[in-house]
């Protein structure tokens, strides 16, 4: 079901199109979100109709591999 609302503007998303909206089961908050949540039902209808995924699916990725220091921390801005 869809329902127009005009959130106050400390409330909106901008450059969204559409907002989500659910109550938290466990807390009873209620969640504005700028995307609807995932659709598992969906995703599981898919994974059913593609079948299997094949025994050599992705054995001939060619990834390197990275060298790095696992203690140093970066933050990445916008677009990264």
């Amino acid at each position: 079901m869809r329902l127009t609302v005009r959130l106050p503007a400390e409330f909106r998303f901008e450059g969204a199109a559409e907002v989500s909206i659910r109550r938290d089961e466990s807390t009873g908050d209620v969640i504005l979100a700028a995307r609807s949540p995932v659709d598992w039902g969906a995703f599981m209808n898919l994974h059913e109709r593609l079948g299997r995924v094949p025994e050599d699916f992705l054995t001939e990725r060619e990834q390197g591999e990275q060298q790095r220091d696992p203690f140093e921390w970066k933050v990445l801005g916008a677009g990264h």
